[in-house]
């Protein structure tokens, strides 16, 4: 008895984490509970929180082209180039833009019926910026919209936000896929269209 007694002190001190079961994740293991509550939205300061992973560049899962919606110079059938390693900017849920900007809601096939008009509707969305932080580094950019993303399961997986792969690299991130915890960020309304007015007083008092 007292031999089995001293073996079980040897393994709780040596083996601290095995003899009380817990368990190590990596920072892409997505079936922790604590990853899955990044996604609630803090209603008391405006930001959504979660993982951030990036679209666009060299992604065979990508077309590498942003939603039309989003193109400054109207273009019925073709957005943003994404397929850029410079492109700054980010993807977010359809839904999400729709409720913050308070734009109507538009199916694909709405959408492709009437595409100038689509194009008109979502003007406040061209205009928002989206201020995105990293909060480990308190890292901060506001950048545009320039895709609707994630997907549907990577949103069930706690990715809130996608970003451009301009966007990925200002925040210091080198590898070809990231998935990353630790961002938050939120919509900014008609934030390139008043820079635009800036610049544009600023232009006139200059002429002056």
């Amino acid at each position: 008895m007292n031999t089995l007694i001293r073996f079980l002190l040897f393994f709780l001190i040596i083996f601290p984490d095995l003899a009380l079961s817990k368990t190590h994740h990596s920072k892409t293991h997505y079936s922790e509970p604590q990853k899955k509550s990044e996604q609630i939205i803090k209603n008391n300061d405006e930001y959504t929180y979660g993982r951030a992973t990036n679209f666009g560049f060299e992604d065979p899962k990508d077309l590498g082209i942003g939603s039309f919606v989003f193109n400054r110079e109207f273009s019925p059938y073709k957005g943003v180039n994404t397929n850029k390693s410079d492109i700054k900017g980010v993807a977010l849920p359809q839904i999400v833009i729709e409720k913050k900007l308070g734009i109507p809601h538009l199916t694909e096939n709405q959408m492709a019926a009437d595409r100038e008009k689509t194009w008109k509707i979502w003007e406040t969305g061209r205009m928002a910026g989206v201020e995105v932080i990293h909060i480990p580094t308190g890292k901060k950019l506001v950048v545009p919209i320039v895709d609707f993303g994630p997907g549907f399961i990577p949103q069930k997986l706690g990715v809130v936000i996608d970003l451009a792969e301009g966007t990925k690299r200002d925040f210091g991130f080198t590898q070809r896929f990231m998935n990353e915890s630790g961002f938050k960020y939120r919509i900014i309304p008609n934030y390139f269209l008043e820079k635009k007015d800036q610049q544009e007083n600023t232009e006139n008092q200059e002429t002056k």
